[in-house]
């Protein structure tokens, strides 16, 4: 058991919170039997930052930790990492804690206090900014666009007093562009990579609540349920800075969080 204690300590995250440290040869068994998903966010001392598993991980170098004898099926204690049977720890929400941590962790559920290594939610200032960055960056792709479109038919319509609707249309159909862009842009570039060239520059990510990588799917659903706090008077995005995990209104609908990376 002495063995476990040394050498490198593992944290993941799940449902928002970091578990840990867990002991190589402990971390490597539960990412083998699947307890550690694929898509999950992983950090130890030396990284320069949390990592889906697959990255650092690509094929599980040990087999399942034993319990030990006579214990039965056995689990992990999220504190500190050792094996213990499954009926000696203590479920709070997705941790499992054994007898010797529980003090310290129910001390700190009521402090309220931060778990180490937990993951960073990202600010309403700070999303701001990185919403600010992907406002740029659509709009030098739609005056790309804009600009040559309107001088050919301001060019090709001759007096604009007599026949306005070739303008009218070309101005229906760049509007139409234009959400299509910004659709295409956030959709492909969350689903893909996770977060968006403002959040990137601004170092965040959009992750599930256990800290996976975002679907598609998800991505469109959450492009979709921005529009919900524009109608709302942009209180939908008012209230990230106000909630505890930092989530806004489409957050909260996509189950979604943005952190810090």
């Amino acid at each position: 058991m002495a063995d476990d204690q040394v050498g490198t300590q593992w944290f993941y995250a799940e449902g928002g919170t970091s578990v840990g440290p867990i002991a190589e040869a402990d971390f490597d068994a539960m990412a083998a039997d699947g307890r550690i998903g694929a898509d999950a966010l992983v950090w130890r001392d030396g990284m320069d930052g949390w990592k889906p598993l697959r990255e650092v991980r690509p094929v599980p170098a040990a087999p399942p930790a034993p319990s030990p004898s006579g214990a039965g099926p056995g689990e992990t204690c999220s504190q500190c990492g050792r094996p213990f049977p499954a009926q000696d720890l203590i479920r709070f929400g997705n941790a499992s804690v054994c007898a010797a941590c529980k003090p310290a962790f129910v001390q700190r559920i009521q402090e309220n206090a931060e778990v180490p290594h937990a993951l960073r939610y990202a600010g309403f200032w700070i999303r701001f900014a990185a919403l600010f960055i992907d406002g740029i960056v659509i709009s030098i792709a739609q005056y790309a666009v804009y600009i040559p479109v309107i001088l050919v038919v301001m060019r090709g319509a001759g007096n604009m007093d007599n026949n306005p609707w070739p303008l009218f249309a070309a101005q229906m159909i760049l509007a139409v562009f234009s959400m299509v862009l910004a659709a295409g842009y956030e959709i492909w570039m969350t689903g893909r990579y996770g977060a968006t060239l403002g959040k990137m520059a601004c170092r965040l990510r959009i992750v599930t609540p256990d800290g996976g990588r975002m679907s598609y799917a998800r991505a469109t659903g959450r492009h979709f349920a921005k529009f919900i706090s524009y109608f709302t008077m942009y209180i939908g995005f008012i209230i990230a800075g106000f909630d505890k995990e930092k989530r806004s209104l489409h957050d909260m609908i996509c189950t979604t969080r943005v952190v810090k990376v």
